[in-house]
């Protein structure tokens, strides 16, 4: 190691031999799942923000990451893969590359967009926004139809339904149980946005929505953005 990384790393070696108990327990936390919420532990997430420099300094020197995130979530992104083996569905990122997973993905987001506007919810409110899939679907299916997008109701609903586990995996949503003895129809289920999801630009799908009018090739997840 040279002297400029020792160097840059100091911030965190001193943490480790500080509070090592804590020092773990936030990268273990930031390494489990590709968003660490503060509500998942709200102590350490405190102490993630309070000693935000030197974990960022300890994985970019160490591994190249970045350390992003805001007063809700914190979370790793990779900028460089380095297996040149793995094909794409085989990283451990949030991707998709198949043109229907795009277009319900992205219904996803401008619905989600229009029902925080129409229920003036904020990312900072604290009861969590909440929508049913028959919500979500009556949505898409008109927002497609004014785009001039037909899918089929049977192929939009299995497209939606298709991303359901891969969104609930990136914690972008999750799924409400229903009470004991209550058996909802598909149509009925409840799903909680997660704040990451906002995290997305819903510009880059507006943009994505206008060019699918007449693109008919598969097209790549919309950008992130901060």
């Amino acid at each position: 190691m040279t002297t400029e990384a020792a160097e840059a790393l100091r911030p965190f070696t001193d943490l480790l031999e500080r509070a090592p108990e804590a020092t773990r327990a936030v990268l273990n936390l930031l390494t489990e799942a590709p968003y660490f919420y503060r509500e998942d532990a709200p102590e350490r997430f405190a102490f993630l923000r309070a000693n935000r420099l030197a974990f960022e300094a300890f994985f970019e020197h160490t591994f190249g990451w970045r350390l992003e995130g805001d007063q809700r979530l914190c979370r790793l992104v990779r900028t460089q893969a380095y297996n040149p083996a793995l094909k794409a569905a085989q990283r451990a990122q949030f991707t998709f590359t198949r043109r229907n997973d795009c277009l319900a993905f992205l219904a996803v987001l401008l619905f989600a967009e229009s029902k925080m506007q129409a229920e003036q919810w904020t990312p900072d409110d604290p009861e969590p926004l909440r929508f049913t899939f028959g919500e979500l679907f009556d949505d898409a299916r008109t927002r497609f139809a004014q785009a001039g997008l037909t899918l089929g109701d049977e192929t939009l609903r299995k497209a939606l339904r298709a991303i359901f586990p891969e969104l609930d995996r990136a914690r972008l949503l999750a799924y409400l149980e229903p009470e004991a003895g209550e058996k909802p129809t598909e149509e009925q289920k409840i799903y909680t946005i997660l704040p990451a999801l906002f995290h997305y630009s819903t510009a880059t799908a507006r943009s994505l929505l206008d060019q699918l009018r007449t693109d008919e090739d598969p097209v790549e997840a919309p950008d992130e953005t901060r």
